[in-house]
């Protein structure tokens, strides 16, 4: 397996009195790349995907998902910036709550078998350094303190009953995928550190303001 690439800034969490999940992070994207593909080349869900990386993701060799799987940021989102939404399912995680306005949700079962992996990667990452995981999950400061104080049982309904509103990040900015694999589908991908720069300083603009993490 090639070796993973960890943007520098984000080192201090290896000294962390706990294992930050590292390879549970690179599981999750690949997982999220391979069902991006496998919704590329259905003709029932290909449509919900940006034209622009439609036929790059059918495309995709598997070494070229790899790399782009290969980031040390989630590539999928689970409303970690939504506090009333985590507020409310912390109380009824069974609840089926309304998603979001015109959003199709993901096949049920790829998603609950991967809101399951992202929330006890998230969990873990939470307790081994919050404000790093923080930044590589985009998660708000209060739905941080929800999450890492979820039991077991807990992420097991929050999966089964709340997949729906698994999102994949950046389908609204398709330049970003573009860039990702295009630049993945290149066996020396010189501007990966660039790229990766870009990808946390998206996610940053969302949770810095509350954080004390340094400027990138």
């Amino acid at each position: 397996m090639a070796r993973r690439e960890i943007p520098g800034s984000t080192g201090a969490a290896a000294a962390a009195a706990n294992p930050f999940p590292w390879e549970a992070i690179y599981e999750i994207n690949e997982r999220s790349i391979e069902l991006l593909v496998q919704m590329a080349r259905s003709a029932a869900n290909s449509l919900m995907l940006p034209p622009a990386i439609r036929d790059l993701l059918r495309q995709a060799p598997p070494e070229a998902r790899k790399r782009a799987a290969a980031r040390a940021y989630t590539l999928i989102d689970l409303d970690f910036r939504n506090l009333p939404w985590w507020e409310a399912v912390r109380r009824s995680p069974e609840k089926q709550f309304t998603g979001h306005a015109g959003r199709k949700g993901l096949p049920k079962r790829s998603a609950v078998p991967l809101a399951r992996t992202l929330l006890t990667a998230t969990r873990e990452a939470i307790r081994a350094d919050t404000e790093i995981a923080r930044l590589l999950f985009g998660i708000d400061s209060r739905v941080a303190e929800v999450l890492s104080g979820l039991q077991v049982a807990d992420m097991d309904r929050i999966a089964a009953h709340q997949c729906s509103h698994l999102a994949f990040r950046w389908l609204d900015r398709p330049a970003v995928w573009r860039s990702l694999l295009l630049s993945a589908a290149k066996p020396a991908w010189i501007d990966k550190h660039l790229f990766d720069t870009h990808c946390l300083q998206l996610l940053s603009g969302d949770v810095l303001p509350h954080t004390n993490v340094g400027r990138l």
